[in-house]
Parts: structure tokens; C-alpha cells; sequence
């Protein structure tokens, strides 16, 4: 399941994700990946090889779950960790993108 704090997060970004779930990574083998990208060391660590041209890249990311507090400090870090994956994402992007 998709952790709550992440669904409020993402909520307060007017990102719906009520209906969201987790995949796991079977669901995508035999694909075609330009790029595999984790975010925790034990995905880093177990995830499997993708055939094919795929760039693995490893976005080492603190794991909010993991964060003690009441529900303010809890959802802060899940907040703190949606704006920094979005950061990260867009500049991959400008990184990637083709020259105009």
C-alpha cells in the first residue's frame, strides 16, 4: 500500500494519489528502460538487472517513514522528500533533454 503520509503529502501538491498502489518490480521485466532509477539502498542493492540499454542512476533519499514525531513532524518529512524528488526529477530532465 502507498503510505498515508505520502498520500497527504502529495495531496497538499494537488497530486491526487487516493487511488494509488504500490507495483512491484515484476511487473515491469521484459520492458524496454532508458533508465532505472532507485531511491534507498536496499532497492539499489536488490534491484534487478533490466536488459536491454537501461542506465541504472541511484538517488540515495532518506526514508521518511522512518521518521520519528508527532503528525506535523512525520508529514514535513514527506513533504520535505515530494519537493525533493521533484527537484531531482527536473533536473534529470534538463539533463536528458535534447539540445534546443
Amino acid at each position: 500500500r502507498v503510505h498515508p503520509m505520502t498520500i497527504r503529502a502529495m495531496a497538499q501538491a494537488g497530486v491526487d494519489m487516493s487511488g494509488a498502489r504500490t507495483k512491484s518490480v515484476e511487473e515491469f521485466l521484459g520492458q524496454p528502460f532508458d533508465y532505472v532509477i532507485t531511491v534507498c539502498a536496499p532497492a539499489a542493492e536488490a534491484c534487478p538487472i533490466f536488459p536491454g540499454r537501461a542506465i541504472r542512476l541511484h538517488w540515495p533519499l532518506d526514508d521518511p517513514a522512518e521518521v520519528q514525531g508527532d503528525e506535523p513532524t512525520r508529514l514535513q518529512a514527506f513533504s520535505r522528500l515530494r519537493d525533493e524528488v521533484e527537484e531531482r526529477v527536473r533536473s534529470f530532465l534538463d539533463e536528458i533533454a535534447p539540445p534546443t
